[in-house]
């Protein structure tokens, strides 16, 4: 009795309304206008290559023409340390920090030092500490 009434019959007519008919004319028209680029495609394949085509010299075009200081290459004189403690934050790391990225900005090679405490995990967000010498 219960299938009966869950899998009544769906062959007759049911109305729907307003957001499913238009959802389903969205995608009615989505699968239309695939079709139709589709069939272009098909009935130009020297088009679509030619396209292709085009795209790939584009790339090597604009890849021979970027200058390489926009990539991570070009950045030989950037340096990135990581230092790790456990996740919880004693008392006295902020001040740690500071130490030691004083000692740092000691060095005269280096132009800037940044840092920052905290983190978070599991869920539970701590807010972190920056400093910047």
């Amino acid at each position: 009795m219960m299938c009966a009434f869950v899998l009544r019959d769906q062959s007759g007519p049911h109305r729907q309304g307003r957001f499913l008919t238009a959802m389903e004319r969205g995608f009615d028209a989505m699968r239309d206008f695939y079709g139709r680029t589709l069939k272009t495609a098909l009935d130009h394949p020297r088009l679509v290559m030619l396209v292709l085509l085009t795209t790939i010299g584009l790339n090597i075009y604009l890849f021979a023409i970027i200058p390489r200081v926009l990539s991570a290459a070009g950045h030989r004189d950037v340096e990135w340390q990581s230092a790790r403690r456990p996740e919880h934050l004693v008392p006295g790391d902020v001040q740690k920090l500071r130490t030691t990225m004083s000692i740092v900005q000691q060095d005269p090679a280096v132009q800037d030092v940044v840092g920052y405490t905290g983190g978070g995990g599991y869920g539970r967000p701590i807010p972190p500490t920056s400093s910047s010498v």
